[in-house]
Parts: structure tokens; sequence; C-alpha cells
């Protein structure tokens, strides 16, 4: 899976959860170091697809994921999930500082 493959495949389960996928969230739900521009081309070629295509990759995602499943060894899952959990600390620690500054902009204006 290219990593174009993976940003498509991120994309459509956040859509699928119902929440717009943006590079925040894309980030965040990659388990590996995805570089920002493709995270972005990933992102506009999704927002660009037809349901119809989207409805196509679903089944595609579907099948590489049960690969990458019985492929990888209790090991790796533990070593993807806790890199996952590294990665949605800093996503809420920005989240959290950000709020943090507009919350005082708020109270400022």
């Amino acid at each position: 899976m290219s990593q174009i493959d993976q940003v498509l495949a991120a994309a459509k389960a956040l859509a699928d959860r119902g929440k717009l996928p943006s590079v925040a969230l894309l980030k965040a739900q990659l388990s590996n170091s995805i570089p920002l521009p493709i995270l972005i081309k990933g992102l506009q070629q999704f927002k660009a697809m037809p349901k119809a295509e989207q409805a196509r990759l679903v089944g595609q995602v579907e099948v590489e994921a049960e690969v990458i499943i019985a492929d990888s060894s209790p090991e790796q899952a533990v070593a993807r999930l806790t890199q996952e959990l590294k990665q949605l600390k800093a996503a809420y620690q920005q989240l959290d500082a950000r709020l943090t500054r507009l919350e005082s902009q708020e109270k400022t204006a």
C-alpha cells in the first residue's frame, strides 16, 4: 500500500465515523510518519473523489487491512499501537494548547 493509499484509507475511515477528514486528523490516524505534502495531496484526492469511487476504495482497504493484520506479530501490533498513542497524545496537547490560546483571546476581546 502506497503512502497516498494509506492517506485515502484513513480519510475514508474518518468519513465513515462521521468525521470530516483533515490533515490533523489524518496525521493522528496514521501510525507511520507520512510527509505533510503527501497527507495534503491524499486529502485533496479524497475530497475530489466521487462517492462511487470512495465505495470501491473501501473494498480495497478492507482486504489490505486484513493482510496487514494477519501478517503482523503481537509485538508489531503493540509497537504500532504505542506509536499511535504517542501521536494521539501529541495531537491532544496541540489541540489543548490551541483551545487555551483561543479562550484567552476571547476573554481579552
